[in-house]
């Protein structure tokens, strides 16, 4: 009888940690720069290793200066991959313009000198009835790779170079309690074996 409870203690250890290590494994903090451009937010994704990330959710704020005009706000949606992603692969969306598309991964690569690929992720701001597209791309088409980052909503006519910037999140307080938790419940289990034994 006193097995039991030992080895249910152990596999609830085992399912803390496991939860505390995930909690924050695949949350990253952005961040986009330009002459014209400034935002920031979250990114929720899969870690694919090797650095790569396939994002699956996004939110923040992203502001745009037209002449004297501030334009944009919150991220209002995000344009998920469809299928099974494998490199090279990508989904389409209309980009608003009769005939025309974004192709959209939704990878980013914190190993990469750009950690926005030539197919890059496609999301709804604020104020703006189509989406945007932010890749990486020579002379704001993102068709060939290259060190230039661009942010551009096709309907709209913008299009503008930015420097993106993604950082895996640090743990958060209640998460760091959960994971201490779960190394303590495993230190005191394999102390009352110790002494059992």
């Amino acid at each position: 009888m006193g097995q039991i409870p030992k080895r249910a203690a152990l596999i609830l250890a085992v399912a803390i940690l496991l939860f505390a290590t995930g909690a924050y494994a695949d949350s990253l903090n952005w961040t986009i720069s330009g002459p014209n451009v400034t935002g920031s937010g979250t990114m929720s994704g899969i870690n694919e290793g090797s650095g790569i990330y396939l994002i699956t959710g996004m939110s923040g704020n992203i502001a745009i200066q037209e002449g004297s005009t501030t334009v944009g706000g919150a991220i209002t949606g995000f344009t998920q991959f469809v299928g099974t992603w494998t490199p090279g692969a990508y989904s389409t969306i209309s980009n608003g313009n009769p005939g025309w598309v974004y192709e959209y991964d939704d990878i980013v690569n914190l190993n990469s000198p750009t950690e926005l690929d030539a197919y890059g992720l496609v999301f709804s701001l604020n104020g703006f009835a189509n989406p945007f597209d932010m890749c990486s791309g020579t002379t704001g088409l993102c068709t060939t790779p290259s060190l230039q980052e661009w942010i551009f909503n096709d309907a709209a006519s913008l299009s503008d170079q930015i420097n993106f910037s993604a950082r895996v999140a640090t743990p958060e307080s209640s998460t760091l309690q959960l994971l201490c938790t779960g190394f303590l419940a495993l230190a005191a289990l394999a102390a009352c074996g110790k002494r059992l034994a």
